[in-house]
């Protein structure tokens, strides 16, 4: 009954963005013993109905219609839900199920749409939008920025004034380039036994080149 109710369509926006803030919850609740409650909250809001209807049934059927439901999210390649090592912190203003209702307004705002009409958007396609109206804003943001003293701090003994960028968020930022591997001759290694095991990767050690 489970399996064959989540079998569908991906969620959009809406439902989507409420599936993510459980997500969010059940990640944190694996260290105080909440994780069950946060998957029957996570699958109630993916089912459509009360988690009472199904709070009783096999744990591994739930478990099951859990990853099931992760396979149905949509996968998006966009820069702005790029992973990120930075640590996120919360507005003091912030509120649970907030990013529905900051979402939702950057495109009614941008774009004037009705809350239902966003609420059904491909989530790929509201976030691309999304994507685009922060970096308009960050842009405007920084040609102002640069128009102020702010923006810039004299150094007394070159005086010369340095123009400080203003920051910006991990995504907008250049990608940092793979390494560039090439292959060096075995014979300009150093002199003696060179013990590199462990130091880097095998795929970056010294082979011998094949003529």
């Amino acid at each position: 009954m489970i399996l064959v109710r989540l079998r569908g369509n991906s969620p959009r926006l809406k439902k989507w963005l409420e599936l993510e803030s459980y997500k969010e919850k059940i990640i944190k609740a694996t260290d105080n013993g909440d994780l069950p409650f946060w998957i029957l909250k996570f699958l109630s809001v993916a089912l459509g109905v009360s988690d009472k209807y199904f709070s009783q049934a096999n744990w591994k059927k739930i478990v099951s219609a859990f990853y099931l439901t992760l396979s149905l999210s949509p996968k998006i390649d966009l820069p702005i839900v790029s992973p990120s090592d930075e640590k996120h912190k919360e507005d003091d203003w912030s509120y649970d199920g907030r990013a529905w209702h900051l979402y939702s307004h950057m495109l009614a705002k941008n774009y004037g749409w009705t809350l239902e009409y966003i609420s059904q958007l491909r989530v790929r396609e509201a976030l691309a939008k999304i994507e685009e109206i922060i970096v308009d804003e960050q842009l405007e943001r920084e040609f102002y920025y640069g128009l102020s003293e702010a923006a810039y701090t004299y150094d007394k003994k070159s005086k010369v004034s340095k123009f400080n960028p203003l920051p910006r968020p991990h995504w907008m930022r250049p990608r940092m380039k793979e390494i560039q591997k090439f292959s060096i001759p075995t014979s300009m290694l150093p002199v003696g036994v060179v013990n590199m095991q462990g130091i880097v990767p095998d795929e970056y050690l010294p082979k011998p080149i094949k003529h």
